[in-house]
């Protein structure tokens, strides 16, 4: 607590360009208001893509995750962690008031 959500630019980055590199479109989806301080939870819905590239996009998000995390710490100590859960469950979105909708890249 204390610091809100962190951004969700480099995400939005990310998909745009993998998108664009591998002449596909996943779908992404937002649902908000899943905390005290705004936390969301962003899904992605792989079930379009072909196996290889569900684990290159799954690699790279945690890959990417990772590292921002690194920055997100380093340019403020209290910063909370960003994850990654694979296959959340719906009910894992009954806590969110936000109605889950698409995700604007």
């Amino acid at each position: 607590m204390c610091c809100g959500t962190a951004s969700d630019t480099f995400l939005k980055d990310y998909i745009k360009k993998f998108n664009c590199k591998n002449k596909v479109l996943v779908e992404v989806w937002l649902s908000g208001g899943c905390g005290r301080e705004g936390e969301f939870k962003i899904l992605f819905n792989l079930s379009n893509l072909k196996e290889i590239k569900k684990t290159t996009l799954k690699t790279d998000l945690k890959n990417l995750i990772r590292e921002q995390n690194k920055k997100n710490k380093a340019s403020n100590a209290s910063s909370g962690l960003i994850s990654v859960e694979e296959d959340l469950p719906l009910s894992r979105l009954e806590n969110c008031r936000e109605p889950l909708a698409k995700w604007k890249l």
